[in-house]
């Protein structure tokens, strides 16, 4: 009677044999491939560019910033209002005389902007406080980048800047691209400032044309020097 587990085993080894011996055009085919992969990867990273990234904060502000003049209705001193609500008035017109009735001293509060009168007769901090607030209208304004100090040697005049504004989310207005005019040597607040040119004026990328305000934040992204890909897998400059 034939032995069943002599054939069994011998078929198995013979299958295993098979198994084991991977014929020589697969192992040549897989090293090509992994070749193939690695050189496009090399290749690709070569010529790839990605930038350096610094962040900084925004200020948009408006070259003319609206006139505001507030007092405190107290004895001695009196006051008397030059102006109406809503007037317009120019540049050196007078908005209200002070009088110190006991020295009989005078004084002449004007204006150095032109706008329209807002007149606020009582304020929450205090009741007797009045204001006067001359709104000019918006014709200019500097778009100003605070910058940490630590990197601050990396940015340059030239570089790309991308400002993302507060009141305008991003996912629905779009960015504004600039580009670095200047930076200020100088330190203010613990950070240098830097002026941003815009490229399209207040018009994001999504074509939403952004309306002027007398100051208005943000974040931004300045573009530094542009490196490889491969430069950064391998710390080496090309």
């Amino acid at each position: 009677m034939p032995n069943n587990d002599s054939n069994y085993e011998l078929r198995s080894e013979e299958i295993q044999e098979i198994i084991g011996h991977v014929p020589n055009w697969i192992i040549r085919w897989g090293i090509m491939v992994m070749l193939s992969i690695l050189l496009l990867f090399i290749l690709t990273s070569y010529w790839i560019k990605y930038p350096d990234i610094t962040q900084a904060k925004v200020m948009i502000n408006s070259t003319v910033q609206p006139k505001k003049v507030s007092w405190y209705n107290s004895p001695p001193l009196e006051y008397k209002i030059c102006v109406a609500d809503s007037q317009l008035v120019k540049a050196g017109d007078t908005l209200l005389i002070e009088t110190n009735v006991q020295t009989k001293e005078v004084i002449y509060e004007t204006t150095h902007v032109s706008g329209r009168v807002v007149l606020l007769r009582t304020s929450e901090d205090n009741p007797r406080k009045s204001t006067i607030v001359i709104i000019p209208s918006i014709s200019d304004y500097e778009v100003q980048l605070s910058l940490p100090i630590v990197g601050v040697g990396k940015v340059k005049q030239g570089q790309r800047v991308q400002i993302k504004l507060d009141p305008y989310p991003v996912n629905e207005f779009g960015y504004l691209e600039g580009q670095i005019e200047t930076v200020i040597p100088y330190v203010i607040e613990n950070s240098y400032r830097a002026i941003v040119q815009l490229n399209n004026g207040m018009k994001t990328n999504n074509g939403k044309v952004i309306p002027l305000a007398y100051y208005t934040t943000g974040t931004a992204e300045v573009m530094l020097d542009e490196k490889k890909l491969l430069s950064r897998f391998i710390g080496f400059d090309f």
